[in-house]
């Protein structure tokens, strides 16, 4: 497998990918996420290449909208029903209920998307201290979800 990445001065290069390249991102996805998220080009390294290739995959984006779905399910249930899902905050999702159905239909929409997006909502989704699982979070899911949203829609 080969991969297109940008050299320093900007000028494309071909490299050949290696068994420790895809070792490389397995065992530092959730990191390669996080830069991802932040907008750190996917061709200046082949581990966030091939990182942002599993994660713009049609399977890796149905798998995280349905994980999407489960989190609006329990957050729009009552107070009263238990879940052995792990809780979400139901009065932010409730708030972000728009916003994270939007995330959805995008990562369920044929085509490409960029992986700013989809790394934005693995990061979302897997933020124990983010806005969908603490009620003091430094950050409004809303606004998350909606960046999100404008990332998978290459608008942001």
């Amino acid at each position: 497998m080969l991969v297109l990445l940008a050299e320093a001065n900007g000028s494309p290069t071909v490299k050949r990918v290696r068994s420790w390249d895809r070792m490389v991102a397995r065992c530092l996805a959730a990191r390669l996420d996080r830069e991802l998220a932040a907008g750190v080009a996917p061709d200046s390294s082949a581990a966030l290449a091939l990182r942002a290739d599993r994660l713009t995959r049609s399977s890796a984006r149905r798998d995280l909208a349905e994980s999407v779905e489960r989190a609006l399910a329990v957050g729009m249930r009552p107070a009263a029903a238990r879940s052995s899902a792990v809780p979400v905050r139901r009065d932010n999702v409730r708030e972000a209920a728009g916003e994270l159905r939007e995330v959805v239909g995008c990562l369920v929409a044929p085509g490409l998307v960029p992986a700013q997006g989809v790394a934005l909502v693995r990061v979302l989704l897997s933020d124990g201290g983010g806005p969908l699982y603490r009620r003091h979070s430094t950050s409004d899911l809303r606004t998350r979800a909606r960046e999100a949203s404008e990332a998978l829609h290459g608008t942001r």
